[in-house]
């Protein structure tokens, strides 16, 4: 399969989608509305991070969604 085919499904059908109720036109948009639903959600997640001190280490973050997690720790 070609990479172009799979990026293509992906930004056609990104993880989460079905979260975000409106179409917003934009990524910026989009994942704006996508962190206000996780993090409203899973509000945990924000505190659990808070309390970790990443600054001067190098962190792999493995996911299976938008990155958010990852915008939050960088």
């Amino acid at each position: 399969m070609e990479e172009s085919t799979i990026a293509s499904f992906w930004d056609e059908h990104p993880c989460g989608q079905d979260l975000i109720l409106s179409a917003p036109e934009t990524y910026l948009e989009f994942f704006n509305e996508y962190d206000e639903y996780r993090y409203r959600t899973e509000g945990h997640i924000l505190m659990c991070l808070d309390d970790i001190e990443f600054r001067g280490t190098r962190v792999l973050e493995v996911g299976r969604g938008q990155g958010a997690d990852s915008e939050q720790i960088v």
